[in-house]
């Protein structure tokens, strides 16, 4: 599974149409710079939308999912606000599109094509033309289209309706995992309790980001009934409240003034530094990319980590951990990682005189595919995309 590229308009910071194009250099890594307020993180929200939208557009009937188009314009209140991703699957590259203005569905299309790069795309549909019956062999007829609200996506009920093409693109769906901030750390917990091959996994993650840790335990905690009773909600909220917890220790040598080890000594994880609790909560959503093949996007990706610990993590996806050939992308500061994904894979963000985001990348006749001095000639401006501290 692959996401190709991706476009928007009009959503928040985006107000011309923008397109991301992933992974040029084939190394499974995307990094995405520039100063704060560019925008990355709106690309996150984008594409975030754009999934969860499309997996829950029928469910919401009167009370459709919000967006935030460009708020700096007088004119694009009522223009649309799109998305676009080219898909691929194990077997074809999908192309789809909708266009929403006030929370209607005005647009939206599907096309589909083999996985050679020129292959040429086939319509599959067309909202505005679903009517005409021309798509019917593909599973898509204006029956189709009559049951589908004017707030809702023709593709969610497609799906709900058994259409492959649209099975095959909610299979995509799942395979993509955007994560932003803290993770839960239960998450890593529960596969500790559940799987003893995962924790195998998780020791070696933790021991080649050289963090000291000779072994992690986890239990399962639930919440005591005064605390739980304490709670200030009402009592039809409490009972939708997973009481479920983790203890996580870990455990580390103790040595002597000749530094022999005499013992080991379990520490509760709360005694861990920022970053040691960072990749604990980063292993599930690591390991499970790595074997499943998916897409893993990380907002604030350097958050607490140190940059050879950034560099090491996506190190996983550029070699032989990388049997799945899963994809890693990846909004930061941290310049370092500039130098190990090459230029084709650094996508840069600014803002014009709009203040609206501008998707741009490094020119190729500025440095050579593989500049070990690339990330030097950012930090000095050659490319722009960098804050302009002071002046």
């Amino acid at each position: 599974m692959r996401l190709l590229s991706f476009t928007v308009s009009n959503y928040r910071s985006f107000l011309d149409e923008q397109t991301i194009v992933f992974d040029v250099g084939n190394k499974n890594v995307d990094a995405i710079l520039g100063p704060n307020g560019s925008g990355k993180s709106n690309l996150f929200f984008a594409i975030g939308f754009f999934r969860d939208f499309i997996r829950t557009s029928t469910n919401f009937e009167g009370q459709m999912m919000r967006y935030v188009s460009f708020m700096l314009s007088d004119a694009t209140d009522l223009a649309p606000t799109s998305f676009q991703a080219e898909m691929q699957t194990t077997k074809h590259v999908y192309r789809y599109t909708f266009s929403l203005i006030r929370e209607k569905v005005v647009d939206e299309a599907l096309s589909r094509r083999g996985i050679a790069k020129d292959a040429s795309y086939e319509t599959l549909f067309r909202r505005k033309s679903l009517h005409t019956g021309r798509y019917e062999k593909y599973g898509f007829d204006s029956n189709l289209l009559r049951s589908t609200r004017d707030d809702a996506l023709v593709l969610t009920r497609a799906w709900e309706n058994n259409n492959q093409h649209a099975v095959d693109i909610f299979d995509w769906l799942e395979h993509l995992k955007p994560i932003s901030g803290g993770q839960p750390m239960g998450l890593t917990a529960q596969r500790i309790i559940e799987d003893e091959g995962f924790k195998a996994k998780l020791l070696d993650l933790l021991r080649r980001a050289d963090l000291y840790i000779q072994d992690v335990a986890a239990t399962k905690i639930n919440m005591p009934d005064e605390l739980f009773n304490s709670l200030p909600i009402k009592d039809e909220f409490k009972k939708k409240i997973d009481r479920t917890g983790y203890n996580v220790t870990t455990t580390h040598t103790i040595r002597n003034d000749d530094g022999e080890v005499v013992g080991m000594k379990a520490l509760p994880m709360e005694l861990e530094s920022e970053g040691t609790r960072r990749i604990f909560e980063l292993a599930f959503p690591l390991i499970d990319t790595l074997e499943q093949g998916n897409i893993l996007y990380i907002d604030e990706f350097e958050t607490h980590l140190h940059p050879r610990e950034c560099e090491f993590i996506a190190g996983l996806f550029m070699g032989k951990d990388n049997t799945s050939n899963a994809q890693l992308i990846v909004n930061t500061h941290n310049t370092q990682i500039m130098n190990q994904v090459g230029r084709n894979n650094v996508h840069l963000f600014g803002k014009n005189n709009r203040e609206a985001t501008v998707i741009g990348s490094i020119p190729k006749d500025v440095v050579r595919l593989d500049d070990p001095a690339l990330e030097k000639k950012y930090n000095k401006g050659a490319f722009g995309a960098v804050p302009n501290i002071g002046k």
